[in-house]
This record gives structure tokens, C-alpha cells and sequence, in this order.
């Protein structure tokens, strides 16, 4: 029974992951936001059992979000950054000195950054004058302010994994005996 347990805790929480992915389509607005909570179901899986199996989770809601999400934006922000950067938070926590993990998460940031943006314009076709205000091109703009947004978010995951380690925590344990 204890050897089913992880397997079955993540497929609830994949599921429930997709269907927070499946709110941005209804919730236009809180697109960002529920792709941002769906990345905290990972951190969920690799706190309660394992970083392999909050990439195999991770991995899943890629496939199922890809297919049923009619929002693609919304799942390219999840498969190129949300959904793993609580596992690799958790790397770095256990690996690296807090100014090296820094450097490295604000790379990886930046990276999935411009891999989000050249995707939304080859890919799927984002017309670049979206970009544009007036005469004035803001990528650039764009990216700094997300940088501080992302600061924001990775403050943000480690008050919310507080937050589930206080209240929810006990009830997994509970179902793990």
C-alpha cells in the first residue's frame, strides 16, 4: 500500500494541476497567476515525495496542458519555466550558496524569458507590433519589470509552501501510513 502511495499522489495532484491550467481559459485574466499556482503543485510532489517524480508530474501536465489547454501562451509559460522552477529552487536550496543560486535562477529566468517570447512569435505567430506602444519597442521593459516579478514569485513560493506545510501537510501524512 505505501509503494502506491506516491504514484497516486501524484496523479491527483497532475490532475489537479491540469485543471488549474484549464482556468486560464475561462479566467483570461488570471492566466499568469494560475500558471504561477499550478507551478506550486510541483513543489508540492517534490516536497512530499521527490524531485524525479515532480518532473515526471511536471512532464504529464506538459502533455495533458498542450492538448486540452486552449490557452498555448499560458502552457508555454508552464512548460518553460513555472512547472520545474519549484524543483530546481529545491536543487539549488540543497546545492548552492544563496548569491550563486541567485545568479543561476535569474539565467534560467531570463533564458525561459526569451524562449517564451521568440516562441509566442515564430510559433504562434504574435504579430511583434503587439510589442510596440506607439513607436516605442518594449521587450526590454517587459523583461526587467518580469524580473522583478519574478523575485516577487520565488518570495511568493516560499511563503505559500510555509503556508501548505502549516495547514495541509498533516493531511498527506496522515494518507501516507
Amino acid at each position: 500500500m505505501k509503494n502506491s502511495f506516491p504514484i497516486a499522489l501524484c496523479s491527483v495532484i497532475t490532475a489537479v494541476a491540469v485543471v488549474i491550467m484549464l482556468i486560464t481559459a475561462v479566467l483570461p485574466v488570471a492566466a499568469y497567476s494560475c500558471v504561477m499556482l499550478t507551478g506550486l503543485c510541483t513543489a508540492i510532489i517534490a516536497e512530499e515525495i521527490d524531485g524525479k517524480y515532480a518532473l515526471c508530474a511536471y512532464t504529464a501536465v506538459c502533455i495533458l496542458s498542450a492538448v486540452l489547454v486552449p490557452d498555448k501562451e499560458s502552457v508555454i509559460l508552464y512548460v518553460v519555466f513555472f512547472g520545474y522552477y519549484p524543483v530546481l529552487k529545491e536543487f539549488l536550496l540543497k546545492k548552492c550558496k544563496t548569491v550563486f543560486s541567485w545568479v543561476i535562477k535569474m539565467l534560467v529566468f531570463n533564458a525561459a524569458c526569451l524562449v517564451s517570447y521568440f516562441t509566442s512569435i515564430y510559433l504562434l505567430a504574435v504579430p511583434r507590433d503587439s510589442f510596440m506602444i506607439g513607436d516605442m519597442y518594449l521587450p526590454w521593459v517587459i523583461l526587467i519589470m518580469a524580473n522583478i516579478l519574478f523575485v516577487i514569485y520565488d518570495y511568493t513560493l516560499d511563503v505559500m509552501k510555509k503556508l501548505y506545510k502549516i495547514k495541509f501537510k498533516k493531511y498527506i501524512q496522515k494518507m501516507k501510513r
